[in-house]
């Protein structure tokens, strides 16, 4: 069983995984990027999520900034809006 299956079961799991470490890494720059794109580049931040996230519906809003550890465990449905605080 490989770490990431381990934690996604719940059980103990080494963070310092080769696989983790590196997809956690993703995520920040993923966040980073999503931070820094303009409010109204609704297309690049829509692939950014599509990236970060492990699904996303129609008519989704998140507002910078967003943090993550992974990020590909996160699904949000259609007509969602996170904002900040």
């Amino acid at each position: 069983m490989t770490e990431k299956e381990k934690m996604l079961a719940g059980e103990s799991y080494d963070c310092g995984d080769k696989e983790l470490i590196t997809r956690w890494h993703l995520a920040k720059k993923l966040a980073k990027q999503y931070y820094d794109t303009d409010t109204t580049d609704k297309e690049q931040l829509n692939s950014i999520l599509d990236q970060l996230l492990g699904s996303r519906g129609e008519n989704v809003w998140v507002s910078a900034p967003i943090y993550v550890d992974y990020g590909e465990n996160i699904h949000l449905g259609n007509n969602i809006e996170i904002n900040m605080n």
